[in-house]
């Protein structure tokens, strides 16, 4: 596999994962597909990227069961071993569930912090590890944690999201710098790029219009987004915000509640 490039990426196998996902494999990469309950659709992308001469695998695995450091070691050590040594991952694999700060619950609270702010810090730890002790000679590896434009303009609504979020945010620094000079740790922060569940599809368009740009992200501005910061060698520690400037607009209600 030399000369090999191999990148996992969390909740690959729908929406923006997936497009992720196809524009790193036409980037040149090999894919490890991670999925929970998708495995249809991630499936058919792995036979997508295939075709596209690049080599992937998916990879089932729920992060709310998982109990020891040694579950997600085993993880990165799994796709390491089907397709060679990570220099990329990216944890895009998310929940968004509404709550605010007078209905949230400790379930949910759990819930988010363990998919969103746990489970990337653990996989980020688990690739410096093995890049710290690897016996070979490897380019310093990237992570790249998908954030949210609201972190810079910030509202009561999805609570703990919101929380999850802000958290990631903050130890995507500290990781950066821990981490060096074997990992690269950088955050993309994408504005509202799909329709959520109960949107409909007038309000979102009306929502993405909302920026300075006159529109928001795209799945593949991401997806681009990303790329190149897999490429950008001197760039650690910080965020990439993609969202067409909607985070310079202030709003007392998340984006995903305007109405047309």
């Amino acid at each position: 596999m030399k000369n090999e490039k191999t990148c996992l990426v969390t909740g690959g196998a729908k929406r923006i994962g997936s497009v992720i996902c196809n524009e790193l494999a036409k980037d040149g990469w090999n894919v490890a597909i991670h999925y929970n309950k998708s495995e249809h659709e991630s499936k058919i992308l792995e036979k997508k990227i295939k075709n596209l001469g690049k080599n992937s695998i998916s990879i089932q695995a729920d992060f709310n069961t998982f109990t020891h450091n040694e579950m997600f070691l085993g993880l990165i050590k799994n796709v390491e071993e089907k397709l060679g040594p990570i220099s990329l991952l990216v944890n895009n694999a998310a929940v968004f569930n509404f709550d605010s700060p007078d209905s949230t619950t400790l379930n949910q609270m759990k819930f988010h912090l363990s998919n969103n702010l746990i489970a990337p810090i653990m996989l980020t730890k688990a690739l410096y590890q093995l890049r710290k002790t690897a016996k070979f000679d490897l380019t310093t590896s990237a992570v790249i944690n998908l954030l949210d434009q609201k972190l810079w303009n910030t509202n009561p609504d999805f609570f703990s999201y919101t929380l999850s979020k802000s958290a990631l945010n903050e130890a995507t620094v500290l990781m950066a710098k821990s981490f060096a000079p074997y990992l690269r740790v950088l955050g993309v922060a994408p504005g509202i790029t799909l329709p959520v569940e109960n949107q409909n599809e007038n309000d979102f368009e009306n929502a993405h219009t909302k920026t300075p740009l006159k529109k928001s992200s795209t799945p593949i501005d991401i997806a681009d987004a990303i790329v190149w910061l897999s490429k950008a060698k001197a760039i650690t520690g910080t965020t990439l915000i993609v969202d067409g400037g909607q985070h310079l607009i202030p709003s007392e209600r998340d984006v995903v509640f305007m109405k047309s």
